[in-house]
């Protein structure tokens, strides 16, 4: 009988320490895959995130200027069509005269 329990005590302790084992593995499997993607994006010169996210909202306040400003270009541009137009119709036309 003891020496059946011994035998199941040296399993579990080995069973123990293949868990250990396994965990540190993994430890060091997931550091050396974060240390390659940190000298990819290194490499790729990759953009952080907080910048991107400010060039974005750039470009949106800019998207924003640029249409207000087509808008008030459209409505002077017809402003200037009345004004065209009213300013053909009150010229009285030029008398040619007969040679």
């Amino acid at each position: 009988m003891q020496a059946r329990e011994k035998i199941l005590d040296d399993v579990a302790r080995v069973a123990g320490g293949a868990v250990s084992a396994f965990g540190t593995l993994r430890r060091q499997v997931k550091d050396e895959v974060r240390t390659r993607i940190d000298e990819l994006a290194q490499r790729l010169d990759l953009v952080p995130r907080e910048d991107f996210e400010r060039v974005e909202l750039m470009m949106y306040k800019a998207r924003e200027e640029q249409t207000n400003l087509i808008k008030r270009i459209e409505a002077l541009e017809v402003q200037l069509g009345k004004a065209k137009s009213s300013s053909q119709t009150n010229k009285k036309p030029a008398k040619r005269s007969k040679k």
